[in-house]
């Protein structure tokens, strides 16, 4: 269980979260951003590749189904670009996947936000460690010109 203390100390955090479902993406980054996270929503699971190689995240939360990508693919996807970067998998419609891809942990919606948050905060302690800084892009931008 979250303390109320735990979510105090916790240092601010920016979350991507991909969904295509436009209503349970706003619910569910309304959830973080009222324990703290920086959240940002996207709703294209293509636009989560291109959103990481400019952008650091401690974090990424996917919904299993979506209709380009499966979050299990598109956990993969990410693993193999950014293999230190912390990824859970949630879906309202599968309960327990057979394959998370590249995801650490998977969350059924069921389980209700505080799972979520639960999850978040056990792979909390990567977070620091493995957030890519802005040298690392500037970094990067510089190999790709």
């Amino acid at each position: 269980m979250i303390s109320s203390a735990a979510m105090l100390e916790r240092p601010s955090c920016t979350i991507l979260c991909v969904d295509d479902n436009a209503a349970a993406l706003e619910v569910r980054a309304g959830v973080l951003a009222h324990h703290g996270f920086d959240v940002v929503a996207l709703q294209e699971e293509r636009d989560a590749l291109a959103y990481l190689a400019d952008h650091a995240v401690h974090c990424v939360v996917l919904d299993y189904l979506m209709p380009e990508i499966r979050g299990d693919k598109l956990a993969t996807m990410i693993r193999e670009r950014y293999p230190a970067l912390p990824i859970v998998l949630i879906s309202g419609a599968v309960d327990d996947p057979e394959d998370i891809g590249g995801a650490d942990l998977f969350v059924s919606k069921s389980a209700g936000h505080r799972r979520l948050l639960e999850a978040l905060d056990e792979l909390s302690p990567r977070w620091a460690s493995n957030a890519r800084s802005a040298e690392e892009l500037t970094d990067t931008d510089e190999r790709v010109a």
